[in-house]
């Protein structure tokens, strides 16, 4: 298998945090049966702190220590590119260090919050500009959850539509992976990725992910959305594009097929009766059966078809799309006085400083609750569920201070450059944060 959406790259963004882990994650993938990774690395995004060159050594330097070990497990890179307002700026500076292996293809991603006409518009300024957007994690957008007919409209203009394994397999919920399922059975999802970012969640995983889908809807299909697709990108040709159904359509072939299985059925149950009412098996009627009635066949067929279509699962036809405005830009007006370098600089230490004075407060917190649990739980396996609970919540806390600190360090740089000071402050505070980090938390682990 392809997965086409992995953070795998150390140290570039909110992904792996060492080669180590980056290491790790190559061994999931590998046993999980993946033999391609592309590495995308968000760009012109809050977690995004390096330059293209250092991201390439990176990658080169991954791809060293992949070779030796798995000599079979192809890397590429790409990159995933976050619309906001001034995107194309980033693009058009430096397009093919932004698409997939060089390729026409890119993989973009929107604020959750996004409209659906500043999807839209962002998008027909990429297809202008002869580039091919896939649209990572399509679940995600509040704009388009639920919303075929929107997705039908951005497949039309030459959309390519990328959902995420994890959440094919429900580890989101129902709802969302409902939502998918039905995307895959109306044939608007392009790719499958493992979205993975670390090794020890969100992991490189693919293979139940393909398994389900097969399921689904056969193997040839799971074959265009798990590997085929991918390899046209990494190849830059045209993708294999699936017939896109209604959900009408699919409802109604649902409805079809349970029809066909009811009478089936009903037919084979018809044909035991028959030969057990006439003896027809081993002699199974002399053996003392009695024969058997059935009463009216006919209003039994209608009734048991209904019940079948009954039970079959009801899915609506989505909201039309609404009208799209003019993709607009907006500049930042200039400062009348440029604060100094270290004034700046002093404002965003105190500011990380408050959030690693809370993150500690909230360490302190759910490590008093495991030592509590473990004391006061007297039941084995009820005090394991309770602690892996909290051991989540570490996990989740981590997850919510990195975007915290890479939010306020994208500021930070975003305003050193505003007034052409230097940024590389930025780097030594990101890396001296993943040191505090990984110092506080083996030693809250060393506790517990």
């Amino acid at each position: 298998m392809i997965d086409l959406h992995c953070h795998i790259l150390p140290q570039v963004d909110d992904g792996s945090e060492s080669l180590v882990e980056s290491m790790a994650m190559i061994d999931i993938a590998y046993n999980d049966g993946i033999r391609t990774i592309v590495a995308t690395p968000h760009r012109n995004h809050p977690v995004d702190f390096r330059n293209r060159e250092s991201i390439e050594e990176t990658f080169q330097l991954l791809v060293s220590k992949v070779k030796n070990q798995y000599p079979d497990m192809k890397l590429y890179l790409g990159s995933e590119l976050f619309v906001s307002k001034d995107f194309l700026e980033v693009l058009d500076d430096k397009p093919y260090n932004l698409t997939i292996n060089g390729s026409r293809y890119v993989l973009i991603e929107f604020d959750v919050s996004a409209s659906f006409s500043f999807i839209q518009s962002a998008i027909h300024e990429l297809l202008v500009r002869g580039y091919i957007p896939i649209l990572a994690h399509v679940e995600y957008y509040e704009a388009l959850f639920d919303q075929f007919e929107r997705i039908r409209t951005l497949k039309d203009e030459g959309v390519a539509i990328q959902v995420t394994s994890s959440n094919l397999i429900g580890k989101n919920g129902l709802k969302m992976q409902s939502f998918i399922k039905r995307l895959i059975a109306m044939g608007m999802v392009d790719f499958v990725s493992s979205d993975a970012h670390r090794s020890t969640y969100r992991r490189p995983l693919l293979k139940d992910a393909y398994n389900l889908t097969a399921s689904w809807v056969g193997d040839n299909e799971a074959q265009r959305i798990f590997i085929d697709n991918q390899q046209a990108v990494i190849d830059n040709e045209s993708l294999l594009i699936s017939n896109i159904r209604t959900m009408n359509q699919v409802k109604s072939s649902n409805r079809h097929l349970n029809r066909y299985l009811a009478i089936a059925a009903i037919l084979v149950l018809a044909g035991v009766i028959f030969i057990i009412t006439s003896g027809g098996i081993n002699g199974w009627n002399d053996s003392g059966v009695e024969p058997t009635t059935t009463g009216n066949t006919e209003g039994n067929t209608e009734t048991t078809i209904a019940r079948t279509e009954e039970s079959s699962e009801a899915i609506e036809t989505a909201i039309s799309g609404e009208e799209t405005s003019a993709f607009a830009t907006e500049q930042s007006s200039e400062k009348a006085t440029n604060p100094s370098k270290e004034a700046i600089e002093e404002a965003y230490l105190d500011r990380l400083l408050t959030y690693q004075q809370e993150y500690e407060d909230e360490l302190d917190r759910i490590v008093g609750l495991i030592k509590e649990a473990r004391e006061v739980i007297s039941d084995d396996n009820e005090r394991k569920r309770v602690v892996e609970g909290y051991l989540g919540d570490i996990i989740n806390l981590e997850e919510q201070a990195d975007i915290r600190v890479y939010q306020a360090l994208y500021e930070l740089q975003n305003e050193l450059e505003s007034y052409r000071y230097d940024v590389s402050i930025v780097q030594e505070m990101r890396d001296e944060y993943h040191r505090i980090k990984e110092e506080k938390t083996q030693y809250y682990l060393n506790q517990i």
